[in-house]
């Protein structure tokens, strides 16, 4: 988590000053303190469930439990507080506003998702969606990737094509009855073992280019597991 904080602080000195997704004051910064320490016993996952949003599409066939988490200058302070109440140490409130107030010029989206490569984010379509706008991240980093076998249900087709889509051509002659045959079978589900990896990025967006009164949509697509898609209302998050 240190190392966490210490890159976004770093990025977000070449920011410009924007709003926030939520003002930082007092109050927010206390609440944000004590629900850090109220969580002091349990992991961060759990502490960061608030924060949590799923993949809505679920059509990524590697897929085991796909999702992001919205670092808020709130959830920043909390989780700060947690780990200072973990390790004893003095949890402040000039310490809290400071650290939030650095994180108050962008909306920082950790993902975690599933494919069968190791996908560096330059082969990753990332896309802010709000009404007319299609917003790319401003940086994007790759955290950390590791592989594990899993067994994978797929299509014959799937496999064949490396769970690609093929582009239909409106040119393309109308199958003969042994093609139709051949493509029923490869529509027959088969399982597969095969190495899967769970890979964790960080992408930082514009916050001065976010409405924060309207429901979002991260997409994080790639050409091997496909599309994806996080909703949420950022004006529903502290």
């Amino acid at each position: 988590m240190k190392t966490f904080f210490a890159i976004c602080c770093l990025l977000l000195t070449f920011c410009q000053p924007t709003f926030a997704m939520l003002g930082v004051s007092d109050q927010m910064i206390g609440g944000a303190q004590e629900y850090g320490r109220s969580k002091v016993a349990l992991p961060v996952n759990e502490l960061q469930k608030p924060w949590t949003v799923n993949e809505a599409l679920k059509e990524n066939i590697y897929a085991d439990t796909e999702r992001i988490i919205v670092y808020t200058p709130y959830l920043i302070v909390a989780m700060d507080a947690q780990n200072k109440a973990k390790a004893f140490e003095e949890i402040k409130l000039e310490d809290s506003k400071n650290l939030a107030s650095g994180y108050e010029q962008a909306l920082i989206i950790g993902a975690i998702i599933d494919a069968p490569e190791k996908i560096n984010p330059d082969n990753l379509q990332v896309t802010l969606l709000q009404g007319d706008k299609n917003l790319p991240p401003y940086y994007s980093e790759l955290v950390s990737a590791s592989s594990s076998e899993k067994v994978i249900e797929k299509t014959a087709l799937q496999d064949k094509n490396n769970n690609g889509v093929k582009p239909v051509d409106d040119k393309t002659p109308a199958p003969s009855e042994k093609e139709k045959t051949e493509q029923a079978a490869l529509s027959d589900k088969i399982s597969i073992k095969m190495p899967v990896w769970n890979i964790q990025y960080y992408f930082y967006f514009d916050v001065s280019q976010i409405n924060t009164t309207l429901p979002l949509i991260i997409k994080i697509d790639d050409k091997l597991a496909g599309e994806r898609e996080f909703r949420f209302h950022p004006g529903n998050m502290n």
